[in-house]
């Protein structure tokens, strides 16, 4: 997750409001945003495949869109599932496996009951080959992302919902339609936790603990756990809807606001910027179209004897 400053990628910056997609540099004070997609609907979530140049949109009206992220040109968006078509879950947040184009969907249960579920579904970038990842959530996920690098998928359930914390599922796991038993690994309980981002390469994710109005990067196995924002003035790290990460500083939406941290080098600390919302609508998410982002595996060490079994 970590963008090389040295880089010469064009780097953007995604922010979704409720009814609108911007596009624009990292510097939010000197930068122009570029609107490149508009909904009469309300956005609940979004995200990208950045190789592919493709972004997929959950909207209120039940459906999950995908429209192109190469502003060069006009692209209509393409409906890729909907609710209105027998789907049995309304769609709010989506998380991108770039790796072997699945899209995998927080859902909200239907059901005629007062009783509320999630659940969390995965399909190919054609909405094709639907199956459930894990179901019968009883607390609303504030954010999921998948992690096909390492192989696992993430969400974080707030603290005011049932079964608060983070949560890790081995994609293994995940059966292909046939019903079982999986019971998600609790890597940190409570503890107020905010929207987080995984960095892939290093094997660590970068969790806001909003009571301690700071960031922590945690190992796989939730184990190791560090603050690595002690050296904040002033963090404004206390509500995190969404999370991102552009030449090695956070960029994050509390839903009203944009909110950035510089890095001063003579003084060793980070300070917190906020810019207003020029939508007047509430933020909906934050994500970086940079390759970094999506790292490709390599192996360690080259292959050796190769054969072909016919």
């Amino acid at each position: 997750m970590f963008t090389d400053p040295n880089s010469t990628e064009d780097l953007k910056i995604i922010l979704a409001s409720e009814n609108s997609v911007l596009s624009q540099s990292p510097d939010f004070l000197l930068a122009q945003p570029v609107t490149f997609y508009t909904t009469s609907s309300k956005i609940s979530g979004i995200t990208l495949d950045v190789r592919k140049k493709l972004m997929f949109v959950a909207e209120d009206d039940g459906c999950i869109y995908q429209v192109s992220l190469d502003m060069s040109e006009k692209t209509e968006r393409r409906e890729v599932i909907c609710q209105k078509n027998g789907l049995n879950f309304k769609p709010l947040l989506l998380s991108v496996d770039w790796l072997n184009d699945h899209l995998y969907i927080l859902g909200e249960m239907s059901s005629s009951a007062h009783h509320k579920s999630w659940m969390i579904s995965r399909c190919n970038f054609e909405g094709k080959k639907l199956i459930v990842a894990i179901g019968g959530l009883n607390g609303q996920p504030l954010h999921i992302e998948v992690d096909p690098y390492n192989g696992y998928l993430f969400w974080v359930i707030p603290d005011d919902a049932v079964d608060s914390g983070l949560y890790r599922l081995d994609l293994g796991d995940i059966s292909n339609g046939i019903k079982h038993e999986t019971k998600p690994f609790p890597m940190i309980k409570g503890k107020n936790l905010g929207a987080f981002i995984v960095d892939h390469s290093r094997f660590r994710l970068m969790v806001p603990m909003q009571n301690e109005n700071t960031i922590m990067t945690v190992s796989l196995n939730g184990k190791d756990k560090e603050d690595i924002r002690k050296n904040t003035q002033s963090p404004l790290l206390h509500s995190v809807k969404s999370l991102a990460m552009a030449n090695s500083v956070f960029i994050w939406t509390n839903g009203k606001e944009i909110l950035t941290e510089e890095y001063h080098l003579f003084h060793h600390s980070y300070y917190h910027n906020s810019y207003p919302d020029a939508s007047n609508t509430s933020l909906v998410a934050v994500c970086v179209n940079s390759s970094s982002s999506q790292p490709i595996p390599v192996p360690v060490n080259p292959p050796h004897s190769c054969q072909a079994l016919l």
